[in-house]
């Protein structure tokens, strides 16, 4: 055994590493695999790579190797249908022949994108939404059993210890809409009831959007594009059911 110098280290400022730092925890404090908040872990880096007290590193979990089983130059990948239609999204390098499938006018597609409920996020809503609030977690795009992942503990407090107030909505306009557009309650103007996600005309010139909007909107009152004097909107059946006890 060699004798070290004990350090205080009660006095610290959090901030960042100067370098970049990538390592693994070698050991729990007190036994076990795992590590909650507060609990003390042993990692592989130290002073040599350029550690310091009071630097602050992120923790992520090893996730499941997958193994990519598509061969050949190009993948087809069936999307949910949206008013009968079926919609497949087309990967392949650019010199790839065409699959031999009925093309879609882009305008349409937005339009098909829409009333499938299947949002996307774009440059006007980013960081606008938790996952729930535009139904991600009802078609598939959020896992509760992967690693750790950023924002992943708003989102799970959302699903297990929250109550939903908020919802995407298919709604209907009579004029096109923008992603990143307010909608305004008439029984509440002075502040947006929700935002749009995804806008789409169809070919006949119907226009729709996918709407995020606090729940207790559809109630009462009207909904309307840019303020509450806007276009009257009008919501629309979604291909999937919001479950109950978020609807409560």
């Amino acid at each position: 055994l060699a004798a070290i110098n004990l350090t205080d280290y009660s006095n610290f400022t959090p901030r960042a590493p100067g370098v970049a730092v990538n390592g693994q925890v070698v050991s729990v404090y007190g036994g076990g695999v795992n590590a909650g908040q507060y609990q003390i872990v042993a990692i592989n880096r130290g002073r040599a790579e350029g550690l310091e007290r009071g630097h602050v590193l992120g923790l992520l979990r090893r996730g499941e190797q997958l193994r990519d089983t598509v061969t050949g130059d190009r993948a087809l990948l069936r999307l949910p249908d949206a008013e009968g239609a079926m919609r497949h999204l087309w990967l392949s390098p650019v010199t790839a022949a065409v699959p031999e499938l009925p093309p879609l006018d882009a305008a349409l597609w937005r339009w098909l994108e829409v009333r499938s409920a299947v949002p996307r996020i774009v440059s006007a809503t980013v960081e606008q939404f938790v996952p729930q609030m535009v139904n991600l977690e009802l078609v598939g795009g959020v896992s509760f059993s992967k690693g750790c992942y950023p924002g992943q503990e708003v989102v799970a407090r959302s699903q297990y210890r929250g109550t939903l107030k908020r919802r995407a909505y298919v709604m209907h306009s009579p004029v096109a809409l923008q992603p990143g557009q307010e909608v305004f309650s008439s029984l509440d103007p002075e502040q947006p009831a929700g935002l749009v996600a995804l806008a789409g005309t169809s070919t006949g010139g119907n226009h729709a959007a996918l709407v995020e909007l606090k729940m207790a909107a559809l109630e009462a009152g009207s909904l309307h594009a840019g303020s509450a004097s806007g276009p009257v909107l009008q919501a629309v059946a979604l291909p999937y059911d919001i479950p109950v006890v978020d609807a409560a």
